[in-house]
């Protein structure tokens, strides 16, 4: 058999000549080709356009998308906060997780090691929050972090969540960071309304992991820098040892913990940080 060459495929090389059958054939030819062609253009390209804007990596479709508050007394909050301690635990089926679990199976619906907490003067505030992968309630504590807790209810007041709001640093066994607006415009409205200050670290620094699973705290960089970017502690981890890292809130409950425990984790840390999480620079515009 002759060597294979590049170029033109010698199968097609033929001499035409005026056989009526041959041009038959040539017309059947040019019919099926012509169809080929209408079809790519009608169908084929426009599928294949609809697919290529339509699709996003799941971490950025999973999403906190909506919160409200909830009026709730400090007796009735401890009565569901001892009751949220029990041992119960929500059927893996009970709900339609979009992803399996993504943290160690079996933790608890609280922090790990148990660590002391501000008594607080008063009820905190009851957020109710959806996300992508099910509900979470978060109490909110005032006394815990003054200027952290006011931005984040001003947040829930002012409609930030509506915005589809990504949670796009989500790594398995340390922590779940979003809080950039969905929406561009929203994001420059928050912008524009600046920084907080820092609140006093009420964490025991003598405890190496004392940021506990189920805290959120508002993700800083340095002296009063927090903006509307926060996180939540998949488990108990040694963070909070600055000003600007203090726990302003806990999420409450079983179905709580179980919805945080199933968004995905599958791309990691930031590019920075050797992962492939979205680069917070790109998700601003």
């Amino acid at each position: 058999s002759r060597p294979r060459r590049a170029g033109a495929d010698e199968s097609t090389s033929m001499t035409l000549n005026d056989d009526p059958s041959d041009k038959g054939k040539e017309s059947k030819v040019i019919g099926v080709a012509l169809f080929a062609g209408l079809l790519l253009l009608g169908f084929i390209l426009p599928f294949a356009w609809f697919l290529l804007y339509s699709w996003h990596p799941s971490t950025s479709r999973q999403a906190l998308r909506g919160a409200d508050l909830e009026e709730i007394s400090l007796r009735e909050f401890r009565e569901r906060e001892s009751s949220s301690t029990a041992d119960t635990e929500v059927p893996s089926d009970a709900l339609p997780w979009p992803h399996s679990l993504q943290q160690v199976p079996n933790l608890p619906a609280g922090p790990e090691q148990a660590g002391a907490t501000p008594a607080p003067a008063a009820a905190p505030t009851m957020v109710r929050c959806s996300s992508t992968a099910g509900p979470i309630r978060i109490a909110v504590y005032e006394d815990w972090s003054p200027n952290g807790a006011a931005r984040f209810l001003e947040m829930v007041n002012g409609g930030f969540f509506s915005t589809q709001v990504a949670l796009f640093r989500s790594v398995k066994g340390f922590l779940c960071q979003t809080g950039i607006a969905g929406d561009p415009e929203v994001h420059k409205q928050w912008t524009q309304k600046g920084k907080i200050p820092d609140d006093p670290q009420w964490l025991d620094q003598s405890v190496p992991k004392r940021m506990k699973r189920g805290y959120l705290s508002f993700a800083g960089s340095g002296k009063n820098s927090r903006g509307t970017e926060f996180f939540f502690s998949f488990r108990d981890l040694a963070l909070g040892t600055t000003p600007w890292e203090v726990p302003f809130a806990t999420l409450l409950g079983e179905e709580s913990f179980q919805t945080m425990d199933h968004w995905f984790t599958g791309y990691g840390d930031m590019p920075v940080f050797g992962g492939k999480a979205p680069e917070q620079a790109k998700m601003y515009k």
